[in-house]
């Protein structure tokens, strides 16, 4: 189990032990991670709040600098108003006079809702009662009927979540379908806000799925840079640290960082060629040809087996001769490798490529050199005759001398 996706009550009770050994900062920052893993967390949320009473001090302009970022978060997440003493009487005053009457500026009754103070005729006074109560009574019914309905249409989806915290054992099947088909849903039916907070909810449960990160991530690309950044980094840093495609994918949207993404990835996850190879085309694609050149020499060099080496020789001598533009460079690579593995037949077919890809007049030496390599080496009898037959076609189609 890892991250802290898994331990929000340990998030609580790490924080709880700090501010006990008197750490505020620390403590501070324990909440925060946690929050940043896990946003979804009310018990987190409730003893990060708790934690800031007890520790902010009124005096300090740093608490006022805490409750403005307080509000800017409820602005940016539902729901986003918060009002004031002064607002929420201003709203009764407005709504009691939808009849004709208005209350005075001073500050309400004990008894009676603020706007209404000065009805003294108790008929009225009654009725602006129970138009209020009708009136209220009728919005909270046109909210319930909305939430009722959009309910309607997802308690299919919800009752088919079994399981909605983490836990390490896989999921079922008919499970990750679910949350598939949820997320489809609510991406094409729902508000970008609930789309975020589903897939939140989906990536405790799923932590483990890489699938959906990367569906998270891709969701996010048409709505906030940071946003995409951010999931990578949860899934990538906390979740799946050894999860190939996502750092790819990560990797591919933020190539400036791509060179520290996917060394780290490579030093904690050794031999995998698809890391090895994405270094080497970044830094091909960013000119670097010597970095590159000498990545793939390094792989070369620390190679397990000589199929492995080969492998990497045939990338190496290819970049030297389709990149580099270095011929004699590349054929070096290759006949070093033959020396290495000669029953690789690979090796023969992409020296032979390489070599008619030149001047076949300049090459036609080296050409029958390859030929005779592959004819006189150790490769199986079978592919000694194809490549003694695709000799004597070379030498009736191009060679000076067919003897």
């Amino acid at each position: 189990m890892q991250g802290l996706l898994r331990f929000e009550d340990q998030d609580s009770a790490r924080g709880d032990q700090n501010i006990a050994m008197f750490y505020p900062t620390s403590t501070q920052m324990v909440y925060r991670r946690g929050l940043q893993a896990i946003p979804l967390s009310v018990d987190l949320w409730i003893h990060y709040i708790n934690f800031l009473k007890e520790t902010l001090d009124p005096g300090d302009p740093e608490t006022n600098s805490t409750v403005r970022g307080f509000k800017d978060h409820v602005q940016n997440n539902l729901p986003r108003d918060l009002l004031t003493g002064e607002q929420f009487i201003q709203l009764r005053r407005e709504l009691a006079s939808v009849n004709g009457h208005s209350g005075d500026d001073g500050p309400p009754g004990d008894d009676l809702p603020s706007g209404i103070e000065d009805i003294t005729d108790p008929a009225k006074l009654i009725t602006e009662i129970e138009n209020m109560r009708h009136r209220i009574i009728e919005i909270h019914q046109e909210m319930f009927n909305y939430n009722e309905h959009e309910v309607s249409k997802r308690w299919t989806f919800e009752e088919g979540i079994k399981r909605p915290y983490f836990h390490v054992k896989p999921l079922e099947k008919a499970q990750l379908k679910n949350w598939k088909e949820y997320l489809e849903f609510e991406i094409e039916n729902g508000t970008h806000e609930r789309v975020v907070v589903l897939f939140e909810r989906c990536v405790i449960s799923c932590a483990l799925y890489e699938e959906f990160w990367i569906k998270y991530a891709k969701y996010m690309e048409n709505h906030s840079i940071e946003g995409v950044r951010h999931v990578f980094s949860r899934a990538c840093t906390i979740h799946l640290p050894k999860k190939p495609m996502v750092h790819m994918l990560w990797a591919a949207f933020e190539e400036q960082q791509a060179r520290n993404i996917l060394r780290t990835f490579e030093e904690c996850v050794l031999g995998l060629a698809m890391v090895r190879l994405r270094r080497v085309s970044l830094e091909r694609r960013h000119g670097n040809m010597e970095e590159a050149e000498r990545l793939l020499q390094e792989a070369i060099k620390n190679a397990k087996s000589n199929n492995e080496s080969s492998f990497y020789a045939i990338k190496l001598a290819r970049h030297l001769f389709k990149i580099q533009k270095n011929l004699p460079k590349s054929r070096k690579v290759l006949l070093e490798a033959i020396e290495r593995d000669k029953e690789n037949t690979k090796l023969y077919l992409n020296l032979l490529e390489m070599e008619y890809s030149g001047d076949l007049k300049q090459n036609e030496e080296n050409i029958l050199n390859c030929f005779d390599k592959a004819i006189h080496g150790s490769l199986p009898i079978k592919m000694r005759i194809t490549f003694s037959q695709r000799k004597v076609e070379f030498l009736e189609d191009f060679g000076s001398d067919v003897n």
